[in-house]
């Protein structure tokens, strides 16, 4: 089977498919019931300070987005091991280093939104708040966004290494470095919604723009 085969068959589409709908549903959900409230680029009226723990009114629409979300990596990892089967031999290592990123992604975003879903939220929902503000997705500086950040990390290099993959200027291979640098600017949006970008997002794109 050709390169061309593999990319055009439903193995590839759907996962890929999947991922777009779940970064539209995560970034839709976000933008209409999880306004920022904390840090620099808190949105609404009311800021929430430190220690974050007086938000049990905003459970549970405001986790929504994090169900779609917690999609996106593992519907990577699926793309890019159906995307190998068409890399040249010698771009293979480069293969290699995108489904490995993608997996540490997966793990590390599963994780985050996991202990948001059963951890945080229903202790804020009973009151059990002593302990959550490290962990609170309103602490700019807290462990979600922690991981969050260092979940698309992984994931943009994982794009990047993707787009490195396929060499050349035919229209597949400039349909899959356009779609993995519009991956990597949804997961950049994704993340604006809590604190503001860094550094890295702007060199990935650069790093895709140059492959």
């Amino acid at each position: 089977m050709s390169a061309q085969s593999d990319h055009d068959s439903p193995s590839v589409t759907i996962p890929a498919l999947t991922m777009a709908v779940a970064a539209g549903a995560a970034l839709a959900l976000a933008i209409a019931f999880a306004p920022a409230r904390s840090g620099p680029n808190c949105l609404t009226q009311e800021c929430i300070e430190f220690p974050y723990t007086d938000v049990a009114a905003y459970v549970p629409t405001e986790y929504w987005w994090m169900y779609p979300a917690a999609i996106l990596a593992p519907a990577l990892v699926v793309t890019l091991v159906v995307l190998r089967g068409g890399v040249p031999g010698r771009r293979q290592p480069a293969a290699w280093l995108a489904i490995l990123s993608a997996v540490a992604a997966s793990v590390v975003l599963g994780l985050a939104y996991a202990i948001q879903l059963m951890v945080v939220q229903p202790s804020l929902v009973k009151g059990e708040q002593e302990v959550l503000a490290l962990w609170s997705q309103y602490n700019p500086h807290g462990l979600f966004i922690a991981l969050e950040n260092l979940g698309y990390l992984f994931a943009c290099l994982a794009l990047v290494a993707t787009a490195w993959s396929f060499p050349g200027r035919g229209d597949l291979r400039r349909a899959i470095r356009w779609w993995t640098g519009r991956h990597v600017v949804r997961s950049r949006r994704l993340r604006q919604k809590a604190v503001p970008a860094p550094p890295f997002a702007a060199t990935n794109r650069a790093a895709i723009n140059r492959s």
